[in-house]
């Protein structure tokens, strides 16, 4: 399946991390795994020399990662205040996912990608979501039903997915 760059929701993550916007009044900070840290550390490193208040929150685990300990802080937050998340992919678009959900635009949010491929892909038939290794164009069994679907270039912003739809969906049946 060939897909326009022109016509894909599928973000198009920076290669190197996004400077940390000088105009932010306050920063949240999360980050995830190494990489995550170290990106994380250079952003706390020039927040911290600007004496700007900073809550980090880092995890190193293997699994989904936790945003309730951002929840609180995104509850309290305030006009100018940025966040900045520096993780995985899947990670990013949960951070990204609560950050939007407490009313938080796009100009106040950075984010650093460190590691993309696995991918989590909402099933429209049973409305569960699979979590897989795998390319946009790749099938996948969704674990709820078990249909084969074809991970779709849409990504939901609202739930931090990609879109997959039934691999044989337009086939009569049998």
């Amino acid at each position: 399946m060939t897909v326009s760059a022109d016509h894909t929701s599928v973000p198009r993550w920076p290669d190197e991390p996004p400077d940390v916007d000088p105009t932010g009044s306050s920063y949240l900070v999360v980050s995830r795994g190494d990489a995550g840290r170290a990106v994380a550390l250079g952003w706390t490193s020039t927040i911290v020399s600007a004496a700007k208040p900073l809550w980090t929150h880092h995890e190193s685990g293997e699994g989904p990662a936790s945003v309730d300990a951002l929840s609180w802080h995104l509850a309290a937050a305030r006009v100018g205040t940025r966040v900045m998340v520096a993780a995985p992919e899947l990670d990013v678009l949960d951070v990204l996912r609560a950050v939007r959900s407490a009313g938080a635009i796009d100009a106040e949010v950075r984010a650093h990608v460190t590691q993309t491929g696995d991918r989590r892909v909402y099933c429209p038939h049973c409305r569960t979501h699979t979590v897989a290794h795998l390319e946009v164009g790749d099938t996948v069994a969704c674990e709820g039903c078990r249909r084969t679907l074809i991970v779709y270039h849409h990504v939901s912003r609202l739930n931090g997915s990609y879109f997959g739809y039934m691999v044989d969906a337009e086939e009569p049946a049998a």
